[in-house]
């Protein structure tokens, strides 16, 4: 193992450096939980990738696509979309940033939701 500080080689379980004395920090074995923020935000990129793509497609293929039915596919695919920026929040290790995170998404995400049924009303 390599020193951050002195790039002095040491033994693999070293607790500090030989030449400087700086403390070494070894890597954490990953445990199958480790992964799991990795997964929740390759999941949200999907979801909001796809859901852009068919609506895409349905806007320039569809000439009235804000019509009955396809305004109400347009409609739940938003709301699909909006419902998953709760992903990264859920995705955040941090508790208490955890928490702080998804309380401020979930008041957007009611708010595009609203707007979204309130679109769909008119």
């Amino acid at each position: 193992m390599y020193c951050p500080s002195c790039q002095s080689q040491n033994e693999k379980n070293a607790q500090f450096c030989k030449n400087c004395g700086t403390k070494l920090f070894y890597a954490q074995e990953q445990n199958p939980d480790s992964n799991v923020s990795s997964v929740i935000l390759i999941v949200w990129i999907g979801i909001v990738f796809f859901v852009g793509i068919i609506s895409a497609a349905i806007q320039s293929l569809v000439d009235e696509w804000y019509a009955v039915p396809t305004k109400y596919v347009m409609i739940c695919l938003n709301i699909i979309a909006n419902v998953s920026h709760i992903l990264p929040a859920l995705a955040i290790r941090n508790k208490t940033l955890k928490i702080i995170g998804i309380v401020l998404v979930s008041i957007i995400v009611i708010y595009w939701v609203y707007r979204q049924i309130e679109w769909a009303l008119m």
